[in-house]
């Protein structure tokens, strides 16, 4: 992410003739835990665009990946879907059911670090 940041602003202040930092936080990471903390990492993305009031409901948001978790869209192939799907139910059908029904109860203007990892 560094890497790409970094080129990115380098790219955005040679095309702008601006100078120095071009996003304010740097990047930051860190390990996911657990299946159960990999679910809430992909719902709190998911729903990113909409406590940002970007948009209203996550599918609206064209660059998420929750289309594809729901099953309104194909996944492209970097995305791991089946595996992704695999913890939440047995069949895709009902990963996709358990999963909207994560990301509705998850609709609220907090973070995820409640979550208790049951779905």
């Amino acid at each position: 992410m560094q890497e790409g940041l970094g080129e990115y602003a380098r790219y955005w202040n040679r095309r702008d003739g601006h100078s120095g930092h071009l996003f304010r936080n740097g990047y930051d990471s860190k390990a996911i835990k657990s299946e159960s903390h990999l679910v809430a990492t992909v719902r709190y993305v998911d729903l990113n665009p909409v406590r940002a009031r970007m948009t209203f409901r996550p599918e609206q948001w064209r660059w998420s990946s929750y289309r594809c978790h729901v099953g309104l869209e194909h996944p492209p192939s970097f995305l791991a879907i089946g595996a992704f799907h695999a913890l939440l139910a047995p069949t895709p059908s009902g990963a996709n059911r358990v999963y909207r029904r994560l990301v509705r109860d998850g609709h609220v203007p907090v973070s995820d670090a409640g979550f208790d990892g049951r779905f």
